[in-house]
């Protein structure tokens, strides 16, 4: 990033850095609403206005997300594909090689598939009535091929995420693809992007609360029945939450790249992607930075091809071995940052915690840490997100006026903590 600065590459130096909006050439704010009207693009308001920029910073953060989409594709089949097709055989015969799906199986029913088939049924219905009344400028066939999309990423996803407990983002895929079939119309890019990456991230999810209810021995029917009311109910809050806290800091998250409690910079970047590809046909004849996103993809796949060859001639230096690195993830977090604006005294009580756990509980506390670990890290998770959830309506001003904290050297009132981005 501060290569791609000081070099002025794609014109870095004229757009305020790591802003993810949607920039005019003079460097102001894109008026996206002027130039699509309806939802629809207005070829006079885009003569007027201009071709879109991307800042130099958000530009390298694409390259980089859609590589790791490349490196994830290539690493599930170069690297775990024999594993894939030896856990299907078994499953197929009838052979648990799991000790804890070996006693679920034995001891309680399994959820039959048909519940599965009609919860696809509803679900797929209720979409497509959203579709087809709703105005969004999505066509039915797009829905349908947005779904395929995510069925077809999300096994990937969830082989990831079940043997590093991380997954990759791979939404940039789905509006690359969106804005190739459906030109000119960023909010059916969003819509087309929003169902094929909630097939990804509910099958993540979903399947991990399987498996946890197989090391818990929670029947399978009860989990289920269980899932299916928690997603209802949870829509419901996340909702009422949402809207309370777009409506109590409108201005703030769509007039800015947001500040220390509200992050407008995740919610513009997802609208700066929509936007962008929506204008693809346009965007490719005017520089090279929007090429750089499918080259990602081959990039990527690339890397991984020839880190397998590798580590098919060379399995380990020393003690090490190379079928333990995963480029996907070290892709994914090279460019991390301005994609996702994370304030990085995030990442550091990220990094202090994972530290404690893996290095100081594992090292000199092992007993703690083989029986106590996933407590441990259970109640750092559920602590943090009950003192935000209370900090959010009580201090940030998620339902009210906020109530900010004393301004001094270490709290930043006005911004991100760690002083970046920097106030436009």
């Amino acid at each position: 990033m501060l290569g791609i600065y000081y070099t002025n590459a794609w014109d870095a130096k004229s757009q305020p850095f790591m802003s993810t909006r949607l920039r005019s050439e003079n460097g102001k704010p894109y008026p996206v609403a002027e130039v699509f009207t309806g939802g629809v693009l207005n070829q006079e308001a885009l003569a007027k206005y201009g071709i879109p920029r991307l800042t130099g910073s958000f530009a390298y953060a694409m390259f980089m997300a859609n590589a790791a989409i490349g490196a994830l594709i290539a690493h599930c089949f170069l690297f775990w594909g024999g594993d894939v097709v030896r856990a299907y055989k078994s499953s197929r015969e009838g052979r648990h090689d799991d000790r804890h799906h070996a006693h679920m199986a034995k001891h309680y029913k399994e959820a039959p598939w048909w519940w599965y088939i009609a919860l696809l049924v509803l679900s797929f219905v209720l979409g497509l009535i959203v579709v087809t009344t709703q105005h969004i400028t999505l066509p039915a066939w797009a829905y349908v091929v947005s779904l395929l999309l995510g069925i077809f990423i999300a096994p990937l996803s969830t082989l990831l995420y079940s043997r590093y407990g991380n997954g990759i983002a791979t939404n940039n895929l789905s509006k690359m693809l969106a804005g190739l079939i459906l030109p000119e119309r960023p909010i059916g890019n969003m819509y087309f992007a929003a169902w094929s990456h909630n097939v990804i991230s509910n099958a993540v999810n979903l399947s991990n609360d399987l498996k946890m209810g197989e090391y818990l021995k929670i029947p399978p029917r009860v989990m289920f029945l269980t899932q299916v009311y928690g997603t209802i109910l949870g829509g419901f809050i996340n909702y009422a939450v949402m809207i309370s806290i777009v409506n109590g800091n409108r201005d703030l998250l769509v007039n800015s790249d947001g500040n220390s409690s509200w992050s407008g910079a995740t919610l513009q970047s997802y609208n700066t992607n929509a936007t962008s590809w929506a204008l693809a046909k346009y965007l490719y004849k005017t520089g090279a930075r929007y090429a750089l996103v499918p080259i990602g993809l081959a990039i990527g796949f690339g890397m991984v091809a020839v880190h397998r060859v590798i580590a098919h001639f060379v399995p380990k230096i020393r003690n090490f071995s190379l079928y333990d690195v995963n480029l996907p993830q070290f892709i994914q977090y090279a460019g991390y940052i301005p994609y996702n604006a994370s304030q990085t005294c995030v990442l550091f009580s990220q990094i202090i915690a994972g530290f404690f756990v893996q290095f100081y509980l594992r090292n000199y506390r092992p007993r703690i840490f083989k029986d106590y670990s996933y407590l441990v890290t259970g109640a750092f998770d559920g602590a943090s997100l009950a003192a935000l959830f209370i900090l959010s309506f009580a201090v940030f001003g998620a339902g009210g006026p906020s109530v900010p904290f004393p301004k001094w050297w270490g709290n930043n009132v006005d911004g991100y903590y760690d002083l970046c981005p920097a106030p436009e």
